[in-house]
Parts: structure tokens; sequence; C-alpha cells
């Protein structure tokens, strides 16, 4: 009999042993500033100690910050299958909203929200941009006012109320939120998205002063220059958006929305062999970027902006700029 309890005494030294080592392990991955080494030390924690959830944890943490959100997924998982908790299930929500899995993070978020015994703002808000991801705009507009409801200075809480109003159609509505977060913080983001909202509804003259409120504060905001472009051409000002589609190529010489804009500004402005070139370039790249040869002009430009959100004003001009 006294040798069965040493034996079991050995035992549980002997676990104790690896359990302590295992937890150096860690101890010196949350002291590493390089993700790789901290991988390592995690990974060794977990040869020693397959229990050891705080290491898949910290695993998971650092190869989400290096990029591998599926081998982040498969360590929280390992975590949430013995021990569920709020933490665990937050940051799996967030790799997986960064693979495009919304529905997988949405039912993350949740239940990180119901596991946490706490009100769990950041988990509510990103819920609420998992909802607007997957158009379910009411959902959303309730999880942002969520959090609204306990940080109402936050400006960027109004500029997703009034996105998702937008997305509602409650265009009336929506306008009160943007200029609240103007109001609140009146920074180039949010003189850019209220621009945006203007331009949505056909605004232009209201576009066009807050998106240019937007470049004077952030002289490389490229999207800003882009979509002031826009708001120009269809102000009938073609030299202006010639200057703001130019200024867009200049920071990505590759944008192809960018050129089909060029394009229709410089056929307007009867710059016919400059609106022949920079619309062969954008139909180039756009060939290029596409597995199998495309033999209908218009199928190759589907995925552009143009297409998906100016088909009307595009589908007048793509037979005259494929013409030249």
């Amino acid at each position: 009999m006294r040798s069965f309890y040493v034996s079991l005494l050995m035992i549980f030294l002997f676990v104790s042993t690896f359990h302590a080592q295992s937890n150096k392990f860690i101890r010196k991955g949350l002291k590493a500033e390089d993700l790789n080494t901290q991988i390592d030390l995690f990974s060794k924690a977990i040869a020693l100690d397959g229990k050891n959830l705080d290491a898949y944890f910290y695993r998971g943490l650092a190869k989400s910050n290096q990029g591998d959100q599926i081998g982040a997924v498969l360590d929280y998982t390992r975590v949430i299958f013995f021990e569920p908790d709020a933490d665990s299930y937050y940051n799996r929500a967030n790799s997986k909203f960064i693979l495009g899995d919304y529905e997988g993070a949405k039912e993350d978020y949740q239940n990180a929200i119901a596991t946490s015994g706490r009100p769990f703002l950041n988990a509510i808000y990103n819920l609420g941009l998992t909802q607007f991801e997957l158009a379910e705009y009411k959902d959303a507009f309730l999880s942002f006012l969520n959090v609204l409801n306990k940080k109402p200075n936050n400006a960027a809480i109004y500029v997703k109320l009034g996105a998702t109003l937008m997305e509602l159609g409650h265009h009336k509505h929506a306008f009160p939120f943007f200029n609240e977060s103007v109001k609140l913080n009146s920074n180039s983001s949010t003189f850019y998205n209220r621009g945006i909202a203007y331009l949505d509804v056909h605004n232009f003259k209201n576009a066009k002063a807050d998106l240019l409120k937007a470049i004077e504060m952030d002289k490389t905001f490229t999207p800003a220059y882009f979509y002031l472009g826009i708001a120009q051409l269809y102000s009938k000002d073609y030299e202006a958006a010639i200057s703001s589609f130019n200024q867009t190529l200049s920071f990505d010489a590759l944008n192809y929305n960018a050129l089909i804009g060029l394009a229709m500004a410089n056929y307007q402005n009867a710059n016919l062999s400059e609106a022949k070139s920079t619309f062969s370039k954008a139909k180039s790249i756009l060939i290029n970027q596409q597995e199998d040869t495309v033999t209908e002009v218009s199928s190759v430009f589907e995925n552009t902006l143009w297409h998906e959100s100016e088909f009307n004003i595009f589908n007048r001009y793509l037979p005259k700029l494929n013409a030249l």
C-alpha cells in the first residue's frame, strides 16, 4: 500500500514538474517581441503539457497577429472545447471575420457577449460590423445603438449608425448621425464618410465640399480623391474630375476603377486619345486578373465599382469607350 501512494506521489510530482516547465515557456513567450519566437515558445509549452489552455490561447493570439487566421481559429477552438470563455470566443470571432466567415463570426461574438458577464462593448460593436456585412442592417443598427448608449461621444459609432440607416433607405434620418460624427471629431474620416453619403443621394455640391475637406486634412487620402472625381464627373466638371482621378492613380497606378473614371472624364472632355488609352489599360488590368479568357467586353467589368454601383452611367459610356 505504501508503494502505491509513493507511485501516486511520483506521478503527481512528474505532472506538476511538466506543468511548471510549460508555464515557464508561456512566461518567456509573453515577454518575447518577435511573433515567431512567441509561437515557438508557446508550442514548446504545449508539447510539455497538452492541456495547458493558456498556451493555446496565447499561441492563437500570436498566430492571428502574424496573419495565420486559420491556425488561430484552431487554437482558440481547442480552448473553447474544454473551457469556453468570452475572450476566446471574441478572438476566434475576429479571426473568422478576417477570413470572411461572417456567420461563424456572428455566432462567436454572440457567445462572447453571452458568457462575458459584463457589457462587452468591443464584441457588441464587432457584432454590428458583422451583421452589416451580412446585410442584417436592422440588427446592426441595434448593435451600434447599444454601444452608443454606453459611449455617447464616440464619433465612429455615429458614422456606423448613419451608414446603416443609408443601407436601410432612411437617408433623411442618416445625416443627423453623420453630422454629429463631424461635430464630435472633425477629421478626414468623418468628413469622408459624410461626403460618401452625400454622393449616394446625389447631393454633389455637399459631397465635393466634404471630400475636399477630407483631402485638405489628409493629402494622401486616396479614396477621397477617387470619390471626389465621381462627384465632379456627375457635376460635369470634367477637368476637375480628370485631376482627381489622376491624383488617385498617382498613389495606385493599377487602380482600374480610377482608370475607368478617367476614361469617361476624358471622353466627355473630348480627349479621345487619352480616353482610349486609359480605358484600354483598365481593361488589360482586369483581363490579367481573371483566370479565364473573357469574350464579352461587358463581363470584363462586372466586378468593378462602376458596374456594381454606378451601372446606369457606366452602361452609357461602355459602348462609346469600347468603340474608340
